[in-house]
């Protein structure tokens, strides 16, 4: 039997996102022993009674203690230096985004650390099997609405014009942006409007044959007044939308970036976001108005000239967390008994268990043999 560990997240003052007591409970039952950060949960109401009750293996420790255990699990990933705290052998399971990092993967191979990205755990047919998109594109949209509101003097009044909402990306998360931004990501704001007969919504979906056309998207942006980046960049050192373009919007639109990659400078190529001169936001601050600070922050080589209003957050879902964990913990639940029983090392594609396959294809081993 292996030890888990869960340290809690000590990011921005906004995350405050543990898993629920019900899955530490239901663990304690397969694992040598359960160690929580004291405090864990606290930020969501719980109560430490609430992950012991009935379970003597289940206890409180320090930081320090959580990451020393043979399975160390999060949603978000630990920063670099916290990466340290782990033993060597032991495994990390968290949101750790492979691609987009890979000085992390390096750092974690170095250390000996055996990992396990959330986000790169798929079926056979390549569909996610812990995610909340529906939470990161609802709620990122939601905070575009709310920021255009106060931006746009027009926003509801009888007599506007429809708003128009132009969507970048057509996959998982674009197809719930598209869905969001037809209720204002607010369907009780959604409802009230059809009640005081206000124009509605009207939303595009651009892809490359558009924005690979500077003529064509310069014209779709001169009308938006919302601009949602909901891409999956298979180079993310190459700008979607540069800033040039991004002056093209009129002076009281919204860009909301639901992505959110961060920038990451290397010794040979920067990783940008798909729209350039855009501030990456937190949980703590995700609003960002043309004289914001941030935008003088970024890059050197980031064009920032044109700016407009910006909502960014790099982990969206967390604006709900108690939703966001209930969501979560019921799709973790199941892959927790696995790793409870299954080494890491026999985690294999050629297994009869589907979750053991869809585990290997979340190992960091897994990802640097498959071909980019």
């Amino acid at each position: 039997m292996y030890s888990f560990g869960f340290p809690r997240m000590h990011k921005e003052a906004g995350e405050v996102r543990d898993f629920l007591p019900e899955l530490i409970r239901q663990l304690a039952s397969m694992a040598e022993k359960v160690v929580l950060e004291e405090g864990y949960g606290a930020g969501m109401g719980f109560e430490p009674e609430q992950y012991t009750h009935g379970c003597q293996n289940v206890h409180f420790e320090s930081n320090q203690v959580c990451y020393q255990q043979d399975i160390v699990v999060q949603i978000r990933a630990p920063e670099d230096d916290e990466l340290s705290r782990l033993k060597p052998g032991s495994l990390l399971f968290a949101m750790l985004h492979y691609p987009t990092h890979p000085g992390r993967n390096a750092l974690l191979a170095r250390l000996g650390i055996a990992a396990i990205s959330m986000d790169s755990v798929v079926d056979d047919s390549g569909r996610r099997l812990i995610e909340n998109l529906r939470g990161t594109s609802w709620n990122a949209i939601w905070a575009g609405f709310r920021a255009l509101r106060k931006n746009y003097s027009a926003f509801d009044t009888p007599d506007r014009k429809p708003l128009r909402v132009v969507v970048v990306g057509y996959g998982a998360v674009g197809r719930l942006a598209v869905d969001a931004a037809m209720d204002y990501g607010d369907s009780e704001l959604h409802q009230d409007f059809l009640e005081r007969e206000i124009p509605g919504v009207i939303v595009e979906v651009i892809g490359r044959n558009i924005t690979a056309n500077y003529g064509a998207l310069r014209e779709v942006l001169r009308e938006a007044d919302m601009l949602v980046d909901a891409t999956s960049r298979s180079d993310p050192t190459q700008y979607i939308i540069p800033n040039e373009l991004v002056g093209v919007l009129p002076a009281h639109a919204v860009i909301v970036d639901i992505t959110a990659d961060p920038y990451i400078e290397g010794a040979e190529t920067t990783q940008v976001k798909g729209i350039e001169g855009i501030p990456s936001g937190n949980l703590a601050e995700y609003e960002f108005g043309p004289d914001h600070p941030a935008f003088d922050q970024l890059p050197p080589a980031v064009q920032v000239q044109h700016r407009r209003l910006t909502i960014s957050c790099y982990s969206w879902p967390g604006l709900k967390p108690v939703e966001c964990m209930q969501r979560y913990s019921q799709q973790l639940t199941p892959m927790l008994r696995v790793l409870a029983r299954v080494p890491y090392q026999a985690l294999s594609l050629e297994s009869a268990d589907y979750l053991e396959r869809a585990l290997c294809r979340g190992t960091l081993r897994h990802y640097e043999q498959e071909p980019i």
